[in-house]
Formats: C-alpha cells, sequence, structure tokens
C-alpha cells in the first residue's frame, strides 16, 4: 500500500498552460476544492501571484497581455476555501516573502490555522517575478537580498508564533515589543514549506522549515531528484534536525486519458509552450492513463518523494477523473 500524500495546486489563473486557459470561476474553483476534500487528499496549494503567471518564469516572462489574464489573490482564496472544506490542510505554492510585511504574514497565518482548525501550511518563498512587483509598486531586490529578506521573514514569523512579546533589529525588517495573539492551533507551530530546490534554498528549508517542493518544470532526472531529497535530509541531520521530519514535495502537471495517444497530443501543446521536448515533458510530468499514472506516483515514492502535487486544469471532470480512477490504484 502506498504512503504517498497527494495534494493540489487549485488553478487560481483558469488554468496552468495558455492555450487552455478559461475565466477563473470561484464556483469551479470551490467545487474542486470540496473533491480534494471528499476524497482525503492531504492538501491544496494556491500559486500567489499579482499578475497571471501562466508562461512566465523566473528567465523569461510572457507578454503584457498574458499578464492582464485573470489571477485571484491567494490568501483571500484559501481563506474562502478554508470555510467550505473540513479535513484538506491549506497552502500557497509559495507566499511571495516581498508582498507582505512578515509580521503581518504571521497574523495572517495565524489566524488562518485558527479559522480552518489547525490546517495551515506556510509555503513561502523569495519571490522571482520581477514585472508584478514594477507594476505594483513593490521594492524588487537582487537574489542576494531577496533571500536574506526570507530568512529575516521566517525568523521573525517563528518569534511571533513561539514567543510572548518579540523584537528584532535586522537588515531588511525591525519588530519593536511585537505581539501575536491567538496564537496558531498547531503546537509547536504550522508546518513550513520553502519554495525553490538550489543549495542556498534547501539550507534555509533544512534550518526553518520542514519542506521544500520540487518543480517537474525544472526537469529533473529522478537521479537529480533523489540527490536533492538526500541534500535536504544531510541539510537537517548537519544542524541536529531529524531527517525523517523532513519531506520533499513533487509539482507534477496532471494530462488524464483513457487513451495514451489523446493524452501525448495534449503533452505536445504544452512541452511545446514551454519550449522542452515531449519526451523530457512525460519524463517529469503525470501524463497517460489511469494505471501509467498511478505507476508514476509510484516510482517517485520509490525515490524518496512524500508528496506528489498535482497541477490541475480549471476543471471539475477532470478533477473527479483523477479521483475516481487513479487515487483507488495508489490504495
Amino acid at each position: 500500500m502506498s504512503k504517498i500524500k497527494l495534494g493540489a495546486y487549485i488553478p487560481v489563473y483558469g488554468g496552468s498552460y495558455k492555450h487552455n486557459l478559461q475565466k477563473v470561476n470561484f464556483e469551479i474553483l470551490k467545487n474542486m476544492a470540496q473533491i480534494l476534500d471528499e476524497n482525503n487528499f492531504d492538501s491544496l496549494w494556491i500559486p500567489d501571484h499579482l499578475f497571471n503567471a501562466v508562461g512566465s518564469g523566473p528567465s523569461n516572462f510572457a507578454s503584457a497581455e498574458d499578464f492582464r489574464k485573470d489571477a485571484f489573490e491567494s490568501w483571500t482564496t484559501l481563506s474562502a476555501l478554508s470555510s467550505i472544506t473540513k479535513k484538506i490542510k491549506l497552502s500557497n505554492i509559495v507566499t511571495c516573502n516581498l508582498f507582505r510585511h512578515p509580521s503581518l504574514l504571521a497574523k495572517m497565518a495565524s489566524t488562518l490555522d485558527n479559522i480552518s482548525n489547525g490546517r495551515l501550511i506556510l509555503g513561502i518563498g523569495a519571490g522571482w517575478f520581477k514585472p508584478e512587483c514594477d507594476a505594483y509598486g513593490i521594492p524588487w531586490k537582487t537574489y542576494q537580498d531577496r533571500v536574506k529578506m526570507l530568512e529575516e521573514s521566517l525568523t521573525i514569523i517563528n518569534l511571533l508564533w513561539e514567543k510572548n512579546q518579540s523584537s528584532f533589529n535586522g537588515e531588511f525588517y525591525k519588530l519593536d515589543n511585537a505581539y501575536l495573539e491567538p496564537k496558531p492551533i498547531q503546537k509547536p507551530r504550522p508546518k513550513i514549506w520553502v519554495g525553490g530546490c538550489s543549495d542556498r534554498m534547501i539550507n534555509i528549508a533544512a534550518k526553518f522549515g520542514d519542506g521544500i517542493d520540487i518543480l517537474a518544470n525544472n526537469l529533473f532526472t529522478k537521479d537529480e531528484i533523489k540527490n536533492k531529497i538526500n541534500s535536504f535530509k544531510l541539510a537537517g541531520k548537519n544542524i541536529g534536525r531529524d531527517p525523517d521530519s523532513l519531506s520533499v514535495s513533487h509539482s507534477c502537471y496532471l494530462i488524464i486519458d483513457t487513451d495514451e495517444r489523446n493524452a501525448l497530443k495534449q503533452a505536445q501543446l504544452c512541452a511545446d509552450e514551454i519550449g522542452v521536448s515531449l519526451e523530457n515533458y512525460v519524463n517529469c510530468h503525470l501524463v497517460g492513463t489511469a494505471e501509467s499514472i498511478a505507476d508514476k506516483i509510484l516510482s517517485f515514492e520509490k525515490i524518496g518523494v512524500e508528496k506528489i502535487l498535482l497541477q490541475l486544469p480549471h476543471s471539475i471532470s477532470v478533477t473527479q477523473n483523477f479521483c475516481d480512477n487513479v487515487v483507488p490504484l495508489l490504495k
């Protein structure tokens, strides 16, 4: 019996690829979240962007026309979904540290943990999407400074969650006898998932967090994913943490069809859009029939991935299809 946990992106852009974007519809998102909750998914995850980020990446950006397409704000959406779900954990993939002062983010996270009865996972990263920061007047920093800011933010968040009164005097942020009540329900604190799997981000996650996510679009081989997992657990062990307390998730786009050939045709469109070969795309994402997708998930589990995060299209039927036809094969 597989022990791998299943999570899913909720597509607050109306999809994940430009060729199949729809106008985002909260009723669809709500129904998707409820289906995931009813089918015992571990977690749901919401991207945190002010612009539509579909078609953009850290080294290449889409057009201004693409930016203007739908994009729901993540924490508002997450709060709304918390009220219509019961068991599923709630997170961002991942919160952009630049958007919110860490003291405010700590308060938001603690509030949501209370509202949801202890279901928050704080997903957080340094930020990569410069155009939205420029457009919204949010100061953009060098990569080195963004990483330092993330470290300071995680220090502040942990202080506010744990202590009755907190002061902090950092390079980027300051606190002066700050209070945060009520504290999160989860003890000693909610889980923290750090976005990114570079050596620097692995070390930050090992120090402050509980998990990292490896994005399939990085096109890592299974050996490379395994090496990232080992590096993360070793980084934790080297600072006195239990390696078994650290987890790795793997985010993969889902293309499911009863006909493998139809699934491959859809995958070709996605591969063309991000400029990779069909072979590389299929090796890294979940493409095919229910049976082949279940086998792929189990192959990731064998190399140490503990959580698969499905990047779902804006579709109730696809969500239900996965739950009806893939989930039973993993039991």
